[in-house]
């Protein structure tokens, strides 16, 4: 046999262990994969590493939550992008008049609230007092974008890593409480009206609304 075209084939074939194949089941695969390289196992002549490989699957169940609702929210977060892609710093210091907030301060405001709702995940309790200060946040599209950003990969991961134990469990809300299920519907429930009213902005700022706004919000 020989063995330079032996090994050469070999490594070939190894390379294809990994193919990527569709996510179709309930479970989050997260492949690990190590490179075991022997020193010994050089081949000068034509440089060439024999390797060893080491592969691994770890399966981590979805929680029914994230397998039946979870497009729900991902998809009502991901609206606020196109939002703030129209809008321009200026925009954000309009008001429309009356007791109304900026156009900024309105989405400050959705932030904290879904910092609240982030942190009654893990602590099962609501907790409304936080205050994001960061000067000039709410003047600054690319502020909130990346703000808005760091909120959903944290709520995220946050559900995804409840189990279905944890969903049934209650959360206080001061006076009342709910499932963590019925907590993120009403999360949920809070990005509409925030919707609801951004939409009243920027049409009153004669703005055209994005595509996704006009067929889900109106």
């Amino acid at each position: 046999m020989d063995y330079h075209r032996y090994n050469s084939a070999l490594i070939r074939q190894r390379r294809h262990l990994l193919i990527k194949e569709p996510l179709q089941r309930s479970f989050i695969e997260i492949e690990l994969t190590h490179y075991v390289v022997n020193p010994g196992d050089f081949l000068v002549s034509d440089d060439i590493i024999k390797c060893s490989m080491v592969y691994t699957k770890e399966m981590i169940p979805m929680n029914r939550y994230m397998q039946e609702k979870w497009p729900w929210i991902e998809g009502t977060n991901g609206m606020r992008l196109p939002l703030l892609e129209i809008l321009s710093d200026a925009d954000l210091a309009f008001n429309p008049g009356g007791q109304n907030v900026t156009l900024g301060a309105l989405f400050r405001e959705m932030g904290e609230i879904e910092h609240s709702y982030n942190q009654s995940l893990k602590t099962f309790r609501q907790d409304w007092s936080y205050r994001n200060t960061e000067a000039g946040l709410e003047r600054s599209v690319s502020r909130l974008k990346e703000w808005f950003q760091t909120l959903d990969e944290e709520m995220k991961a946050t559900v995804s890593a409840l189990s279905d134990e944890d969903l049934m469990k209650t959360v206080d809300r001061g006076g009342y409480s709910m499932p963590v299920e019925l907590q993120l519907d009403v999360y949920l429930q809070a990005l509409l009206i925030f919707f609801g009213k951004a939409t009243v902005y920027l049409k009153v700022m004669n703005k055209t609304l994005p595509k996704q706004i006009q067929e889900y919000i109106g």
